[in-house]
């Protein structure tokens, strides 16, 4: 149980990373639709799918590593909420691989004093392997797909995500709504 927690600690560190990307190399790059999003209002978004994505994993994440996810359930902090389906194996006593499935359902984010209601396109997915030393961690995680947006100052569209990270080194690549990210 202990170390499913610690995995749980791994995808919170997901969002604090990408989110403290913003100072680093972010260019706007990447085929999305409708009104463009900022790297501050994309990461802010991000940031904000992650927070509820730790909340939803860690119930299921600390009661079992071999079966599916149930399907999980959490709330945004601004309304709306993110369900999350998947499945985590543990292949030996440190070695975690996973598959998850992200649906957002009308999360709402503020940033710059815009509101911004969120949906999937159609979902995000998650996918690595992540393996527990110690207190170390090592290996991958990728997160693909998408998601919609309406905004209070009447723009919409829709973001692709296409995100990896190295937990070895807490290395962030890939892009958030066009916006690339390396750090």
């Amino acid at each position: 149980m202990k170390k499913a927690s610690r995995l749980v600690a791994g995808f919170a560190a997901l969002g604090l990373a990408v989110t403290a990307c913003g100072g680093d190399d972010v260019t706007g790059t990447g085929a999305n639709s409708g009104d463009p999003l900022n790297t501050t209002e994309s990461l802010a978004v991000f940031a904000a799918l992650q927070t509820a994505l730790s909340s939803a994993l860690t119930p299921p994440m600390a009661a079992a590593a071999a079966e599916p996810i149930p399907t999980t359930t959490a709330s945004c902090m601004g309304g709306g909420n993110i369900s999350l389906s998947g499945d985590v194996n543990q292949n030996g006593t440190n070695n975690f691989t996973f598959n998850i499935k992200e649906e957002i359902n009308d999360c709402r984010v503020s940033s710059g004093g815009i509101d911004f209601t969120v949906n999937g396109a159609p979902s995000i997915n998650m996918s690595g392997d992540i393996t527990l030393n110690g207190t170390t961690l090592s290996g991958t995680f990728d997160m693909t797909g998408g998601f919609s947006y309406t905004s209070s100052d009447d723009r919409a569209g829709s973001c692709s995500i296409n995100v990896s990270v190295d937990y070895s080194t807490f290395a962030v690549s890939g892009s958030i709504c066009g916006n690339s990210i390396s750090q």
